[in-house]
């Protein structure tokens, strides 16, 4: 493993710096973490902390490669999520702002590495949208073997919401709603929070007040637009009715109604300020799992089951009903599905985010797998793992 040394009094253009390096056991310089350090100091004058820092978060990385038997010149988008996800959030549980940090720093040192020839120019993905990844670092194999286990139905997410808790109604209110712009309408975490176009005043135009004025009925799905705030794009979605009587609930209720102004954002603070926080989805929906965990009766392989899901199992669960609901209204899941999440490939949808075989093994559904290989054939990529294709 690299270790860390200071080398102290260096002369660079007669001025004395202290320079940072990353040795072997057996004090062989690491070279392109010792000339990127050195670089750093000498040409970008960088503060004696900054490349304390910086020193610390390559040796971090370079160790973790060291642990799995990756080359430097073998790290991936895949590599660098997984390390940012799954061992600094998940593991470490640092927070966002200092994993982007590390991000900050791992970008410089592969840029440099990239410009001098240690490694070969490659796109890495550097971001820190942690929602995106898999499940604890699952596998798509992986996780294909939870798909009964981990799929949430109607049932299992009011017991979710039931659970959620707030410092005032307001909070409690708002939390729940969280958890439902995730399951009925896809919501990443990372969109939620003070979404420009998803406001109290635009919401309040759409939908009537029912509890006021009793002529009127609710609309049984609604056009809803927001902000993907990973591509930057405009959504445009069309919400069912759970959702939709939920915003009502929320905007119209009689201890908030007087409170929640026009201006603000759907999902604010609760006194209209914007609230920055992109971890909110994945933070409440542990609070309220952890609650059933500790206050239900539930067996030891109930409470496992609960243990493994997350905020982004509710995303995956809308992108499954939503395909069930294409083929119950004859549309292609292809365009339909893919563009409500937000993707460029129907592929990474079917993959990733669509339950397809626990829907046919669930449902014994054969006509319905016909139905997803119409889709298949349109575009003339596979889709299917064997298993769902042995079914036919």
């Amino acid at each position: 493993m690299l270790q860390r040394y200071l080398l102290k009094n260096y002369k660079h253009a007669s001025v004395p710096k202290n320079i940072e390096c990353l040795l072997e056991k057996d004090g062989t310089p690491f070279d392109p973490a010792c000339f990127y350090l050195w670089h750093i100091k000498c040409i970008n004058h960088a503060t004696d902390n900054t490349c304390k820092a910086h020193a610390n978060q390559i040796k971090q990385f370079l160790n973790h490669l060291r642990l799995y038997e990756i080359e430097l010149s073998d790290v991936n988008s895949e590599v660098m999520q997984k390390y940012l996800y799954g061992v600094l959030f998940t593991q470490k549980q640092l927070n966002r702002n200092t994993i982007s940090i590390h991000s900050s720093v791992l970008k410089a040192f592969f840029e440099f590495c990239m410009e001098r020839s240690f490694i070969k120019e490659r796109d890495i993905d550097f971001s820190t949208d942690s929602d995106e990844q898999g499940l604890d670092e699952q596998t798509y194999i992986d996780q294909a073997l939870n798909i009964k286990k981990l799929y949430m139905d109607g049932r299992s997410f009011k017991l979710l919401t039931e659970h959620v808790s707030g410092a005032s109604t307001y909070i409690k209110e708002r939390n729940k709603l969280i958890l439902k712009l995730g399951y009925y309408a896809g919501l990443r975490t990372s969109d939620i929070a003070s979404n420009p176009l998803i406001t109290v005043g635009r919401l309040r135009r759409q939908i009537p007040n029912i509890k006021e004025n009793h002529e009127v009925e609710l609309p049984i799905s609604l056009d809803f637009s927001y902000i993907n705030k990973k591509s930057k794009k405009k959504v445009n979605l069309i919400v069912d009715f759970e959702l939709v009587q939920a915003i009502h609930d929320f905007i119209y209720h009689y201890e908030l109604k007087n409170e929640l102004k026009d201006e603000f954002c759907l999902i604010s603070k609760s006194n209209g300020d914007a609230l920055i926080d992109d971890k909110i989805g994945t933070r409440e929906f542990a609070h309220a799992r952890n609650s059933i965990i500790d206050n239900c009766s539930l067996s030891d392989t109930e409470k496992e089951i609960w243990r493994k899901r997350t905020f982004h199992i509710l995303r995956k669960c809308f992108a499954t009903n939503k395909v069930k609901w294409c083929r119950e209204h004859g549309l292609p899941p292809s365009i339909i599905v893919r563009d409500y999440l937000g993707h460029a490939d129907f592929k990474t949808s079917i993959k990733h985010y669509i339950y397809v075989d626990w829907l046919i093994s669930e449902h014994d559904d054969k006509a319905y797998l016909e139905f997803l290989k119409a889709e298949e054939s349109k575009s003339s990529q596979s889709y299917f793992k064997n298993g769902a294709k042995e079914l036919i």
